[in-house]
């Protein structure tokens, strides 16, 4: 079944603050519509986001004065939602603009999906975090398995990591950091790659600042 069918069976068709979940197969679904905020709680198991997208794919999810574009899709949306959420028992995600790198369709009434499970506390143990700093050449691998990406982001969120003189802005990113990581990393078992805002599209982060690449990835068969 296509995520368009899954979004008309998972329909939120209340106008504001709206969020609603639901068991889909072997996934759970949630549905945010703008500037909701709810919590994804795992009891005993930790959380695994399979799919994520703010923005508007029919016309019924959410429903607002505007809703001509159902195209319409932040490239950030699986980064922010694995970012927050994957690997913890519990985490809040909020479906406003500001997490996503801004507005991906002005003017139009959006709202946040998300697609998740619960696995075993053991699965915990198998993330794997890298950082490169900027304009350094970095590797990593898997001794076992293949390199499956869960979220990656070219830019800056903190001040001690990569640490360069005063760093101001701690909340930029490069909106296709995970789309560019995952096209050179996926399914191998092992990836080098430079840092460096040439690999991706204009990122959020002031001129002055440090940018460094996070990557977290598990190794799966």
């Amino acid at each position: 079944m296509d995520k368009l069918t899954k979004h008309k069976k998972a329909a939120c068709l209340y106008k504001h603050g709206c969020l609603s979940s639901y068991v889909f197969g072997q996934f759970q679904e949630l549905v945010l519509c703008s500037d909701a905020t709810d919590t994804i709680t795992c009891t005993q198991n930790v959380i695994n986001i399979h799919y994520a997208s703010y923005g508007r794919h029919d016309n019924r999810t959410c429903p607002g004065p505007e809703m001509m574009n159902t195209n319409c899709i932040a490239s950030s949306s699986f980064s922010y939602v694995s970012g927050e959420c994957d690997g913890q028992s519990s985490c809040n995600v909020q479906a406003h603009k500001d997490n996503f790198g801004g507005d991906p369709c002005y003017g139009i009434a959006k709202y946040l999906y998300v697609e998740y499970n619960c696995k075993s506390n053991d699965v915990i143990h198998s993330f794997h975090t890298d950082v490169i700093c900027n304009n350094l050449y970095g590797t990593f691998d898997c001794a076992v398995g293949v390199i499956q990406l869960t979220y990656a982001n070219y830019g800056r969120l903190d001040e001690h990591t990569c640490p360069y003189w005063k760093q101001l802005q701690t909340d930029c990113h490069a909106n296709d950091s995970l789309f560019v990581v995952r096209g050179l990393c996926e399914g191998q078992t092992q990836c080098s790659l430079t840092a460096s805002a040439s690999s991706f599209s204009p990122d959020t982060c002031d001129t002055r600042i440090h940018r460094y690449l996070t990557v977290r990835y598990t190794c799966g068969l």
